[in-house]
């Protein structure tokens, strides 16, 4: 008997460690950097758009450059023909026989000079798949700082959680303590309004501590969604590496405010793109313009065709399409008179052009203020932080003195509850401000292209 009970017990551990093995192999603790790469890598990830726009527009490249190469067609052919005998002087066909005619037709075209046409358009492509690839670097950026502020928000909520349920532990202490001391009619007990405060006090810190709670689940299912945890897979939900909010150190040098704006002008993803967008557009206007302008190519054609049953005339003057070896190599001079329709074309690339303009020049303008907010307000968060944590340091101490000044009735409720006040307010502030300074880090990689690590 002892003997079955060691035994259950032992499968019973090893059930348990294995049951912890296979959770830390599917639900790893991951760090905010790790977040990020899996938010970027995993087969549903945002990017995958941004990754297919920038296939297409190689393709686009492709198609572009496949123009100034030589182009044509080869067809091969079967079909039935009457019986004809005789010569291109006398001949005759004879429809109660039929046989089969069969040939090969090659045709190949090479253009030779464009006026610019098909070089233009070209670099018009090629620009368009630097924008497109620009712009996925800023969608990067984009959700690198939206992970960043998953990740921290659910570390507020965490550290918010512990204080509630710090606070609720301590309330609970003291309402039990005050009660006790009321019943023994002890010399400075707290009265009954008193006791109803710290009733009402623990109420609402057990509300703040579910709240804090259902904070922390939405904000896990986000990062389910942005880091590709999937249910179907057998993934876990998400798990936060055991780091509690700490503020990350503030790296900004000491740069003169139009240093940073040319910075970002320079370094930012979407000003990139929209440069290349209008070098795209530059360069199409000029590839439509050009398309007014004649075409000169080089061509090549072949042609033979036979037909067994039918007799060849065999004279260069006689021409008998059923039997025939044929061919030719020319230059030709191919020109579109639809004036109208390519003078249109040349418009709209040439509106879309000052689109583009217009549109850079407002990103950049955009861009500026942008900048100038951002920094501002890294620098009120790098300075507000000190403050803070030294706020909330000694209003932690003088809620623990309260604390303890109560339960030897030192003090009334009103005292007690006045430096819990303090207390919730200092330290949800405090964090508060560390998240704030956090993201706003990432938002600041996201305002200036600048490269942030994790």
């Amino acid at each position: 008997m002892i003997f079955c009970r060691f035994a259950f017990s032992f499968f019973w551990i090893l059930f348990l460690f294995e049951s912890k093995a296979q959770d830390t192999k599917l639900s790893p603790r991951l760090s905010l950097k790790e977040f990020i790469e899996r938010a970027k890598t995993h087969e549903k990830s945002e990017l995958k758009v941004s990754e297919a726009q920038i296939e297409f527009s190689r393709a686009r490249e492709s198609l572009a450059s496949s123009l100034a190469l030589p182009s044509g067609k080869w067809d091969l052919f079967a079909g039935p023909s009457p019986q004809a005998r005789g010569n291109a002087i006398l001949g005759e066909t004879d429809f109660a026989k039929w046989g089969v005619t069969s040939g090969t037709q090659l045709e190949i075209q090479i253009p030779l000079y464009t006026f610019g046409a098909l070089s233009t358009g070209r670099d018009a492509a090629r620009s368009g798949t630097e924008a497109e690839e620009f712009l996925k670097a800023r969608d990067e950026l984009n959700l690198q700082y939206q992970v960043a502020q998953i990740y921290y928000g659910y570390q507020l909520a965490f550290e918010l959680g512990g204080l509630a349920e710090d606070l609720v532990l301590k309330l609970e202490e003291a309402l039990e303590t005050g009660q006790r001391a009321r019943k023994r009619n002890q010399k400075g007990a707290p009265s009954f309004l008193d006791l109803e405060k710290l009733q009402i006090y623990l109420a609402e810190a057990k509300a703040r501590e579910l709240e804090a709670k259902k904070t922390g689940e939405q904000l896990r299912s986000a990062m389910a969604w942005k880091a590709g945890f999937s249910e179907g897979a057998g993934e876990r939900s998400p798990k936060w590496d055991r780091g509690n909010l700490k503020a990350r150190p503030v790296f900004i040098n000491e740069k003169p405010l139009e240093e940073w704006k040319n910075i970002a002008a320079q370094s930012r993803p979407e000003a990139q793109a929209l440069k290349k967008n209008l070098e795209a557009r530059k360069s199409l206007e000029l590839s439509e313009s050009a398309q007014r302008l004649p075409v000169l190519f080089f061509a090549g054609q072949a042609r033979y065709t036979v037909s067994p049953h039918r007799d060849d005339p065999l004279s260069p003057f006689a021409y008998d399409p059923l039997n025939e070896l044929s061919g030719v190599l020319a230059l030709g001079l191919r020109w579109n008179l639809n004036f109208f329709e390519k003078n249109a074309r040349a418009e709209m690339a040439r509106a879309e052009r000052i689109k583009a303009e217009a549109l850079m020049n407002n990103l950049l303008l955009g861009l500026q203020v942008e900048v100038e907010r951002t920094l501002a307000d890294l620098e009120f968060y790098k300075a507000e932080g000190v403050l803070r944590e030294e706020a909330s340091k000694r209003a932690r101490k003088l809620f623990t003195d309260s604390f303890v000044a109560f339960t030897l009735g030192s003090i009334p409720a009103k005292d007690l509850l006045e430096a819990l006040g303090t207390h919730a307010m200092a330290q949800k502030a405090n964090w508060e401000s560390i998240y704030q300074s956090n993201t706003l880090q990432f938002k600041w990689a996201q305002v200036t292209g600048l490269p942030l690590e994790p």
